[in-house]
């Protein structure tokens, strides 16, 4: 279950794949989520090995430590966007599968445009001093 959600669904959200525009990159992994959708109500539903109700948060907090910590540079990154990045990674995680568990009711563009702004509160302060030059989870749209 986690190889499928890790290649088929999220292919863009993994460690080789660092720079990317996020907005963008969310917006595709729903769209295979719409695409697998009786599968990963499945796969979140079901409890024990493989669980992907509690990869999900796991892994989208491991990535977006790894991305943040590239983004901001040499320097280690402040427990202040450490902290940031963590509670984001998991609010995002929860909002995915409740979605995924009500029938992906909301249409993806909305999905990721709410989850890609409420990251984006208060990211340029805490990127301040740091290699990155703009917010990543700015939308250009």
């Amino acid at each position: 279950m986690q190889y499928i959600y890790n290649h088929k669904i999220i292919n863009h959200f993994n460690e080789q794949n660092t720079n990317l525009d996020f907005y963008e990159s969310l917006i595709e992994s729903f769209e295979h989520m719409k695409q697998y959708q009786t599968f990963l109500k499945q796969a979140c539903l079901m409890d024990g090995q493989n669980c992907l109700k509690e990869y999900i948060p796991k892994h989208c907090e491991e990535f977006d430590l790894k991305w943040h910590q590239q983004l901001y540079g040499e320097k280690l990154m402040p427990d202040a966007l450490k902290f940031a990045t963590i509670y984001h990674a998991n609010a995002s995680s929860a909002m995915t599968l409740s979605w995924i568990l009500s029938d992906m009711k909301v249409p993806v563009e909305e999905m990721a445009k709410m989850i890609t702004q409420m990251r984006g509160l208060g990211m340029d302060d805490l990127f301040q001093g740091s290699d990155c030059t703009t917010n990543p989870y700015k939308i250009d749209k």
